[in-house]
């Protein structure tokens, strides 16, 4: 399952929205800050489903942007996924499997799926999936589709 981790973001982004107004924030006026893979991330917010998605942020800060989307043509990513799957005793069973881990046991896993990158690569940069990740961020500003959401 590719860019799990912008889907944990935007989650956190939801939850930001649900409660900000707690601690007198306004969910209407959020920034969005982000360095190297910060950024990077923020810009995939940005543009998430050809930018129709809300990014439930309405500034954004980006500093540096690092990543690479990875065009993933040959199905390596859901490959690698499947086989972290297997180390882990979660064939066939998912996130959710994975998600259930202790500290312990999701650090081998990491260690595991880490092993063999080159140093500085976390492996995991974002893919275009057809849902989250239509295109790479580029293309997307390119062709005009950012941040329309609400407009």
């Amino acid at each position: 399952m590719p860019n799990v981790g912008l889907w944990d973001q935007h989650a956190a982004l939801e939850w930001v929205q649900k409660y900000i107004p707690d601690i007198g924030g306004d969910k209407n006026q959020v920034t969005a800050m982000g360095i190297s893979a910060g950024a990077g991330s923020i810009l995939h917010h940005l543009t998430a489903e050809s930018g129709t998605k809300d990014p439930l942020f309405q500034r954004a800060i980006l500093q540096s942007s690092g990543y690479a989307t990875v065009l993933d043509r040959a199905g390596e990513v859901e490959e690698k996924f499947k086989s972290i799957e297997e180390f882990a005793g979660c064939k066939g069973k998912g996130l959710a499997c994975l998600r259930a881990f202790d500290v312990d046991k999701m650090r081998k896993v990491s260690e595991f799926s880490n092993s063999g990158q080159r140093q500085g690569s976390s492996g995991w940069d974002p893919v275009p999936d057809g849902r989250y990740i239509i295109n790479t961020p580029n293309l997307e500003i390119l062709q005009g589709a950012h941040c329309t959401y609400g407009r």
